[in-house]
């Protein structure tokens, strides 16, 4: 005599799928590439910051109601939803520095400009929680004004020497776009001689009025970030004197490039044609 028999079974929840299918489905509700999305100065600061820093492409929507389904979900969503997202930190950093500690702990790349380098209390904070509520940071992109990014240069092998050891130091990258000739407002030999002494440190106490100094600002960078890249728009004196500097001054291990290895985070820029990447060259062999 046959049996009918009654398999019984349970709703399966999201957070019981598979990590890879549950992180397919928040591919769908959270990731925008390859544009970084900024920060908004607003209270809420448990939802996702959307938009973005290209005008021109359409803010991103995020579903962030799934973070209100559960607990178990809720934490899910976000660390995936903050892992798989570059940021960008402007001009008020107060949304970033009140984040939870499940975003910041799931932050891999960070972006910052001259925001980042002023001697402001939110400034100071933001810099406090990079080094130290940020464990997973990855990637620590500086696109500050070219003319405090020269200043900075010197100052490198001071962040490296104070780091973890040689085999845990973070790569350094310095990428730099050459603007394009506008024959009127260029002036090859002033931003040659000026950068020139800036990459020499011999800058006027007063040039950095407003900002940080340049030493203070890379003392600041958090030591266990994988990847600081430096990017800037320059001029072609600026170039020249920084090969010049390079190759009297062993201590500055800067190494430029050949095309075929520059990193993927920059991109061609319209009315920049030209760009120059140099990496830290780490070992004792060039």
């Amino acid at each position: 005599m046959k049996t009918n028999q009654v398999l019984s079974s349970e709703a399966l929840s999201l957070i019981d799928l598979p990590i890879e299918v549950r992180h397919e489905i928040y591919k769908h509700l959270f990731c925008h590439e390859p544009s970084p999305l900024s920060f908004a100065s607003v209270r809420n600061a448990t939802t996702l910051a959307v938009g973005s820093v290209d005008e021109d492409v359409t803010p991103p929507i995020f579903y962030t109601s799934i973070f209100r389904v559960n607990k178990a979900i809720s934490r899910d969503a976000l660390q995936f939803a903050y892992s798989a997202n570059s940021f960008t930190l402007t001009s008020d950093m107060t949304r970033f520095c009140s984040l939870g500690d499940i975003a910041l702990t799931s932050m891999k790349s960070v972006r910052l400009y001259n925001n980042g380098f002023r001697p402001r209390e939110d400034s100071r904070q933001m810099w406090h929680t990079l080094s130290h509520r940020c464990p997973n940071l990855e990637q620590l992109v500086l696109e500050p004004s070219g003319y405090i990014l020269v200043q900075v240069i010197p100052y490198l092998k001071d962040f490296l020497r104070t780091g973890p050891e040689e085999e845990s130091r973070p790569e350094v990258l310095v990428d730099l776009y050459l603007l394009d000739r506008h024959f009127s407002f260029d002036f090859p030999d002033r931003d040659y001689r000026q950068a020139l002494q800036a990459l020499k440190k011999r800058v006027a106490p007063d040039a950095w009025d407003g900002f940080l100094k340049p030493k203070q600002v890379i003392m600041n960078l958090p030591k266990h970030v994988k990847q600081v890249h430096l990017i800037a728009d320059v001029s072609p004196g600026v170039v020249r004197a920084l090969d010049e500097v390079l190759k009297d001054d062993s201590t500055l291990r800067l190494v430029r490039m050949t095309e075929t290895l520059f990193p993927t985070a920059g991109s061609q820029r319209v009315g920049r044609q030209t760009r120059f990447c140099y990496f830290w060259n780490s070992t004792d062999e060039y």
